[in-house]
This record gives structure tokens, C-alpha cells and sequence, in this order.
């Protein structure tokens, strides 16, 4: 299961190293297909976060958050990569490796 984070632990959880935050909204059909892809970087050891873009609508806001879901490739907490709508794993993974 991924963690989900909130502006309250946001800082603490991406500040260092390289990290995938994911917008996401309950109701979202295409969050829950991207979730798999998701827990499949978590369990080759990338921390993989999700952010309830209409709970902490602070940080959709910080992210121009338009559509979800949308993740983010974080280094060292700043963005090196944004996209939106769906990717394999392998595509996530392919990015991280250039970005980091």
C-alpha cells in the first residue's frame, strides 16, 4: 500500500534523495489503474508517495495540479519531472534513472 502524505509530513517525506509523489483523487478511475504501476517502483525500492489532491489542495495548488492524477519526480525535494495521465512502470523507472 502506498503511504499517503499530506502537507503536514510533505517536507520531511521528499527532501532527500529521489522520490515519486502522485496526485490522485478518490474518485479518480484513472488513479486507481496508475496505482499498480505505482507499487511496482515501491517494491524495486523507489519511495513512492500519493497526495490526495483534494484533501491537500495546498500542495495541488504549489503544484498547479489541473488533471489527475499527476506525479511528480522529485531530487533532493525539487520537481525534475512532471506528468500526467498514465505510464508503465518501466517508462517511470526509464525517467528516474535519466532525472536522478
Amino acid at each position: 500500500m502506498l503511504e499517503i502524505i499530506n502537507t503536514e509530513n510533505f517536507e520531511d517525506k521528499t527532501k532527500e534523495g529521489v522520490v515519486v509523489i502522485d496526485f490522485f483523487t478518490k474518485t479518480c478511475t484513472k488513479c486507481r489503474v496508475l496505482e499498480p504501476q505505482l507499487l511496482e517502483l515501491q517494491e524495486q525500492g523507489v519511495p513512492v508517495f500519493k497526495i490526495d489532491a483534494e484533501d491537500s489542495y495546498e500542495l495541488a495548488d504549489d503544484f498547479a495540479i489541473m488533471q489527475v492524477p499527476t506525479f511528480f519526480i522529485l531530487k533532493d525535494g525539487e520537481a525534475v519531472h512532471r506528468h500526467t495521465g498514465f505510464l508503465p512502470a518501466e517508462q517511470i523507472t526509464e525517467i528516474i534513472e535519466e532525472k536522478a
